[in-house]
C-alpha cells in the first residue's frame, strides 16, 4: 500500500517533465532569469571622487593647498603625500609662490585620492603632464608626509627628498628645518614623524 502511494506522485512528476516542453511553441522552454555558473559579480560603479578631472586654479592658500574650478564651483585641493612649510615658517611664502607660479590661472588635472577632515579633496595635481606634488619635493619646498604617503611612488619621492636635502635645495638650505607638523604643534622634533594634516 505504501509503495503504491509513492508511485502515483512519481508517475505524475515524470509525465509532467515529458509533456511540459511541448506546451510551449517549438517545444523550447524559456526560464526567465536563468543563472550561469560561476555567478559573475556586478561591477560596482566607480566613485566620482576617484575619477580624474580638470579645472582652472583660481586660488592658492599655501604651498600644498589650492582651489580649482570643478563643475562650476571652487574645490579645495590638499596635495597628496606632502607637507609644505606653514606661512609663518621659513620657506612658507616661497613654497606658496612656487605653487602659484606653477599652477595659478592654469588648467590642472586633479586625481583625487581621499577627502580630509576639513572636507578638502586630497589628491595629485599635474599641469601639462608635470606633477605639482613631485615638483615641490624636488625643489626643496616640501617634506614627504610619511604617515599618509602610502603609494608605491612614495619611495621614489623619498629619494627626491633626500637629493634635495643633500643638495641643500630650498628649505634644506636651513641648518635644522622644522617639519610643519611639528611647527603646528609648537615643537621642533624630528622631520620624520608626522601627526596631523593642516
Amino acid at each position: 500500500m505504501m509503495a503504491f502511494r509513492f508511485r502515483i506522485p512519481l508517475f505524475a512528476a515524470i509525465l509532467f517533465a515529458l509533456t511540459m516542453p511541448n506546451a510551449f511553441s517549438g517545444g523550447k522552454v524559456h526560464v526567465e532569469g536563468q543563472f550561469t555558473f560561476p555567478l559573475s559579480s556586478k561591477k560596482i560603479p566607480k566613485d566620482i571622487k576617484t575619477e580624474s578631472w580638470s579645472g582652472e586654479v583660481v586660488g592658492v592658500a599655501d604651498g600644498d593647498t589650492i582651489t580649482a574650478l570643478h563643475n562650476g564651483k571652487g574645490e579645495r585641493i590638499r596635495l597628496y603625500g606632502i607637507d609644505t612649510p606653514e606661512k609663518r615658517q621659513a620657506f612658507g611664502k616661497k613654497a606658496k609662490q612656487f605653487t602659484s607660479s606653477m599652477v595659478y590661472g592654469k588648467t590642472v588635472e586633479v586625481k583625487p585620492k581621499d577627502t580630509d577632515r576639513y572636507g578638502r579633496t586630497v589628491g595629485m595635481v599635474s599641469v601639462t603632464g608635470e606633477s605639482l606634488n613631485e615638483a615641490l619635493i624636488k625643489n626643496g619646498y616640501a617634506w614627504i608626509y610619511r604617515q599618509y604617503c602610502k603609494e608605491s611612488f612614495c619611495k621614489d619621492w623619498l629619494n627626491l627628498e633626500s637629493a634635495a636635502r643633500y643638495g641643500k635645495i630650498g628649505l634644506w638650505s636651513e641648518p635644522n628645518p622644522i617639519p610643519p607638523w611639528n611647527f603646528r604643534h609648537g615643537g621642533t622634533g624630528s622631520s620624520h614623524t608626522n601627526k596631523s594634516v593642516n
